[in-house]
């Protein structure tokens, strides 16, 4: 059954198991690359004194630049529909970022910026998705 489940991961995730979990990769390491910018960010904050204006914004930078090379990684293992796997891998990377920096506030009450960031989140995995499927088609 293993190999079943492995060979259906790394043959373009055919299955719904294996799409789900390709997507599960390319959030991942959006992840990654979220909290590597954000301490990245915080480090030039300390060192440079930038004002808490700019805070808002970065982060967006940040959450988008993240949800593209999610959708890069997602992309690598799916082959088809590269707009709906980048939407949902953008919607994925919102919900996960979400609970994971709650879960490290110990505060759920942003709920309410979580419609805003879901609606960005699919717009940048669509986005990133048919931009990165049609530069691989070429």
């Amino acid at each position: 059954m293993r190999t079943k489940r492995k060979a259906a991961v790394h043959a373009g995730g055919n299955t719904l198991l294996g799409s789900f979990l390709n997507l599960l990769k390319g959030t991942a390491v959006g992840l990654i690359v979220t909290v590597a910018a954000l301490l990245f960010f915080a480090l030039l904050v300390k060192l440079f004194h930038i004002g808490d204006g700019a805070i808002p914004a970065v982060n967006m930078v940040i959450k988008i630049g993240s949800i593209f090379v999610g959708v890069l990684v997602t992309l690598k293992f799916i082959h088809e529909r590269g707009y709906l796997a980048g939407g949902l891998t953008g919607i994925l990377y919102i919900l996960l970022s979400f609970a994971v920096f709650s879960l490290f506030k110990g505060d759920w009450s942003a709920l309410d910026t979580l419609v805003v960031d879901l609606l960005t989140g699919l717009a940048a995995g669509l986005l990133s998705g048919i931009l990165i499927a049609n530069i691989k088609k070429k």
